[in-house]
């Protein structure tokens, strides 16, 4: 039998459900973060600023088949992102980072390139170029979508997922999941029609349909203490 709270309530289970609603807004939020919108904005300059001094007649670069002179380009797009990562998330300074460029694993790897692709979700320089390697010229309009968003989309998941599993660590979180998923649902027909309620496995099972989740809500969508926000 639920508690009067919850009966009377405009909010059922608002206690319950509190908690995943604001790891929620918690992974919105950090979307927003300046230090993303640095990253975004410094990934950008240097694209647009290679098309600048690069482009044809028609405004756009052209690589003609020519995967050395991209393979350089996107190279120096993932060595830009790391560092910024090294630095302002990581909080590496200029020693730390080029003794880290310095050094080899004992298969003859770069330590730098294995550590920092785990932080841009496990996405190393060659899974970077080969996101673009097809596309043979490269314009203003598309830079966000071909080479912005996979590195700051693959390290914004990194860190939701870590924030994740720092927040569902208990068995009782997978029964907290799915109750919140079911309600999310309820209220949240058009966010979350492609997400299937299902009985969960466990906590590493948990985690991940509640990043499904979050990255199909809107932001601030289904509030439990704010009952307007249900649609």
């Amino acid at each position: 039998m639920a508690d009067k709270k919850d009966k009377d309530s405009k909010t059922p289970m608002y206690d319950k459900h509190k908690k995943y609603h604001d790891l929620i807004g918690r992974i919105k939020d950090m979307r927003d973060e300046k230090y993303f919108t640095n990253l975004e904005e410094m990934l950008h300059y240097h694209a647009a600023d290679y098309i600048h001094k690069n482009k044809g007649d028609d405004g756009k670069v052209h690589f003609n088949g020519d995967n050395k002179k991209h393979r350089e380009f996107t190279d120096t797009m993932w060595e830009k992102a790391a560092e910024h990562i090294a630095k302002e998330y990581l909080k590496m300074d200029d020693k730390a980072i080029k003794d880290l460029k310095g050094r080899k694993t004992p298969d003859g790897e770069s330590v730098w390139e294995n550590m920092l692709s785990r932080y841009i979700g496990g996405m190393d320089k060659e899974a970077f170029f080969d996101n673009v390697k097809d596309q043979d010229e490269m314009s203003i309009n598309h830079i966000t979508e071909s080479y912005t968003k996979p590195i700051v989309g693959r390290h914004h998941q990194y860190r939701h997922t870590q924030l994740l599993k720092k927040s569902i660590t208990e068995p009782e979180d997978v029964k907290g999941v799915e109750d919140y998923i079911s309600m999310a649902k309820g209220h949240n027909k058009k966010d979350l029609k492609e997400v299937k309620k299902r009985k969960l496995k466990g906590i590493e099972d948990a985690i991940d349909a509640f990043g499904n989740v979050a990255g199909h809500l809107q932001h601030g969508s289904y509030h439990p203490d704010k009952p307007d926000t249900y649609k």
